[in-house]
């Protein structure tokens, strides 16, 4: 017989794959927000977990996109060893939408190998059916996720589509501040989520 812990995990995977499935639709409706005439940043790796609903459309928003996508099972000691390969060959930005240990542990290691973090955004349940958006770093990228809130696709899609809007110098572009608040797609998803893009130094900080 199951356990509650087992069943609620999955049924948090469940809504994951659905949200997933959705993406497409989402994609479509936010395809029009991409400009490839920008000099955006390029993301190497785009880090996400599959058992949280708005996580995993995230990935799977980011793999549609063509951005390489890593999953963190129960276990991110194989994609943090990968990300850690990646810095110690060269520093190279990577983004994410994952629960916070994940978030804390690649800053850590991001520190050491010359990166810090540009771009950091807080998810949080707020009531029924509602979730609290707390945004900050490059105006476009807060500009891109807002819009597409707007036009009604899940917000793991939204930020997806979101970091690859970030530009790659801030000289001209202050740092921004977004708060919002959105409707959720999905009442299993109870745990916090946090986006992040980690950058080398002298590609600007917001910490």
């Amino acid at each position: 017989m199951a356990t509650r812990r087992q069943f609620l995990q999955g049924s948090l995977a469940a809504a994951g794959l659905a949200m997933a499935t959705d993406t497409l639709a989402d994609s479509r409706i936010l395809a029009a927000m991409q400009d490839p005439a920008k000099d955006c940043l390029k993301l190497e790796a785009a880090l996400f977990e599959p058992a949280h609903a708005y996580s995993a459309a995230f990935g799977a928003a980011a793999r549609r996109m063509g951005l390489p996508a890593f999953a963190i099972d129960h276990d991110i000691t194989p994609v943090w060893l990968h990300v850690v390969q990646l810095w110690r060959n060269m520093p190279v930005a990577i983004g994410g939408l994952t629960s916070q240990t994940p978030l804390l542990l690649l800053e850590q290691s991001a520190r050491d190998y010359g990166l810090r973090v540009r771009f950091r955004g807080e998810h949080h349940p707020a009531g029924q059916n509602m979730v609290s958006h707390l945004l900050e770093g490059p105006g476009d990228i807060l500009h891109a996720f807002e819009a597409g809130t707007i036009h009604g696709a899940d917000y793991g899609t939204c930020m997806a589509h979101a970091l690859i809007h970030c530009p790659m110098a801030t000289s001209h572009q202050q740092t921004a501040r977004l708060q919002i608040t959105t409707t959720a797609n999905d009442r299993t998803e109870l745990a916090p989520l946090y986006s992040w893009i980690m950058v080398p130094r002298e590609q600007g900080t917001t910490t």
